[in-house]
């Protein structure tokens, strides 16, 4: 009984530290009352690579235009 409340209790603090870094730096807002919190997770935001709008596009910034759908490889 006790090894699953303790695993309840580490998957519902994994969650809030998921919360708190999806929901508040991409906001540009700091964590309510937690300080560290928010430095740590703006810490985090930072450092973790983003994929930008046309990152994933095959052509992009290529002269040679093939279809994304056509099976050839470059």
């Amino acid at each position: 009984m006790t090894s699953v409340i303790v695993t309840m209790v580490v998957v519902v603090a994994v969650a809030a530290l998921a919360l708190a870094y999806a929901a508040f730096p991409h906001r540009g807002a700091r964590v309510p009352g937690a300080s560290w919190l928010g430095n740590a997770v703006e810490r985090a935001a930072e450092a973790v690579p983003v994929l930008r709008d046309g990152d994933l596009d095959p052509g992009a910034g290529s002269d040679d235009k093939v279809p994304h759908d056509s099976g050839v490889t470059r």
